[in-house]
């Protein structure tokens, strides 16, 4: 999936929510201008129903089981230093590179990063690299 599906699911996020099916998550992202393989379009749907079973909304095993295909995707990895989410379809970051990088603080040693070269950024205290997240224009 590219930044630009990327970027639309995340802006499409309470709509999505609200489907019921892969085929109305392609429909969604493709009205918006985005491209989404089928696969993925599945994937977000069991990540949305896991989502709807943590808040008490009751899910047939047997749908869940066929559209999760068996493939694990967390639904968050845990919390950037802003307090955002990291890791999964509808969050802010979708890794600890990206969350590091906008904040400009490491998520590891929650120190402000210094500058180390064009589009990337590098902790002074362990010495991971950051690169910028977004293709340069």
């Amino acid at each position: 999936m590219n930044e630009q599906t990327m970027n639309i699911v995340k802006q499409l996020k309470d709509k999505l929510m609200l489907t019921g099916s892969a085929d109305e998550i392609r429909k969604l992202i493709a009205d918006a201008g985005g491209e989404i393989a089928a696969e993925d379009a599945e994937k977000i749907l069991a990540e949305i129903r896991r989502d709807n079973a943590a808040s008490g909304t009751d899910i047939d095993d047997d749908e869940m089981d066929a559209v999760a295909g068996g493939w694990s995707f967390p639904w968050i990895d845990g919390k950037a230093t802003d307090g955002k989410d990291i890791g999964c379809w509808f969050s802010d970051y979708q890794n600890k590179n990206d969350a590091g990088y906008a904040t400009n603080t490491c998520q590891d040693c929650k120190v402000t990063l210094r500058d180390k070269a064009l589009h990337e950024k590098e902790c002074p205290v362990c010495h991971k690299t950051y690169e910028d997240f977004l293709p340069p224009s």
